[in-house]
């Protein structure tokens, strides 16, 4: 049988397109170990210093560590007065040292530097509208948390005493919001720093990331074609790996389908952005940097690899096939081995996971 150059053609694309997908949907299946610490929590938040050392918080105040890999958990909760608080950031400054931080008003931070035997509370704010979003620290003693825009104005704080005390920036002296544009406390990952550079994106009705290259003294915007437009869509996590080379992850918490933006990378430190087709409809809780040419995304569809190169995705799941469906994400910098990197990960009903990835 002769095709003619029309079919062939057609017969040429569909064959191409069919490749094309069983690239984009290609999946590895790892050997993943999870724990349960507690059924009754949603964990958006975890910190890493090495290989052994993870601290986690949640809902109803809870928290906990584990000093040899995930083998054994120390798991608590903190209240004030008669209230459990709820907690979605975290900062581990060594492996007994870290700090915690809740939502709403009142929100506090409380410290430990003894693996939380005893907690100090160092931080309280009793706005009636403040509702904080993530910590950051980039080395032990420097620290930011950043909350939502009250009457427009940014919240964000700062220690440079290893968090023992924490000072506001003044109003004025931090980017307005727009109206309806607010910050996501998914996971702990919508803020970093590095020297005098910060860092911090936005979703609601616009997503945006905001730069300082001066400490905090002034800031300049830029949009992100993100999903945005409503109180649930936008960017809910970014990493950098350098300067120039930034992921953001995101969408719509509500909706997922292939007409929402929900992954971008920018290669020129935010001036330019690029929209990146996701294998199936996504929405992205957390991304974090593996290497300069891998990424690894997680949320409501599942995890993910990145290649940025070959801009191939792979979806990692378990060795009974199942998803991998997790908040956040902590990436140890001493978690890289001879043979792999150790990602810890964390979601809803308590649900801990750690595997070990190739570079």
């Amino acid at each position: 049988m002769n095709l003619s150059e029309k079919e062939c053609v057609s017969f040429f694309n569909c064959i191409l397109f069919l490749l094309i997908q069983s690239i984009c949907n290609a999946q590895q299946k790892i050997n993943v170990e999870t724990f349960t610490v507690r059924s009754d929590i949603s964990i958006r938040t975890l910190a890493t210093v090495n290989k052994n050392v993870c601290w986690f918080a949640g809902n109803k105040g809870v928290w906990g560590v584990s000093k040899d890999g995930g083998a054994t958990w120390k798991i608590d909760s903190i209240k004030t007065g008669s209230k459990y608080i709820e907690f979605r950031a975290i900062a581990a400054l060594n492996d007994s040292t870290c700090l915690l931080l809740s939502i709403d008003s009142p929100a506090y931070i409380f410290k430990t530097t003894s693996y939380g035997a005893e907690w100090k509370q160092v931080y309280k704010n009793s706005l009636p509208k403040i509702f904080f979003d993530a910590i950051y620290f980039e080395k032990d003693s420097t620290g930011y948390a950043i909350a939502d825009p009250i009457d427009g104005d940014v919240q964000l704080i700062k220690t440079t005493d290893r968090g023992d005390n924490w000072g506001d920036f003044a109003v004025g002296k931090t980017p307005y919001a727009l109206d309806g544009e607010a910050f996501f406390a998914a996971s702990n990952s919508i803020l970093k720093t590095k020297g005098k550079n910060i860092c911090f994106v936005s979703g609601g009705n616009k997503s945006r990331l905001f730069t300082s290259r001066d400490g905090g003294k002034s800031f300049s915007t830029e949009s992100i074609p993100m999903e945005s437009g409503n109180d649930l869509a936008g960017t809910f996590s970014f990493d950098t790996y350098n300067e120039k080379l930034m992921v953001f992850a995101g969408g719509d918490y509500k909706k997922s389908d292939s007409t929402v933006s929900a992954f971008v990378i920018s290669k020129d430190g935010g001036k330019t952005f690029k929209s990146i087709k996701t294998p199936v409809p996504f929405f992205g809780s957390c991304v974090k940097f593996i290497s300069s040419n891998k990424l690894i995304v997680t949320g409501h569809h599942g995890t993910f690899v990145y290649n940025i190169n070959k801009n191939k995705w792979v979806e990692l799941q378990n060795k009974r096939d199942e998803e991998l469906k997790f908040n956040t994400i902590s990436i140890p910098p001493s978690g890289k081995k001879a043979r792999g990197i150790t990602v810890w990960l964390a979601g809803n009903k308590g649900k801990i996971a750690k595997i070990l990835l190739k570079k």
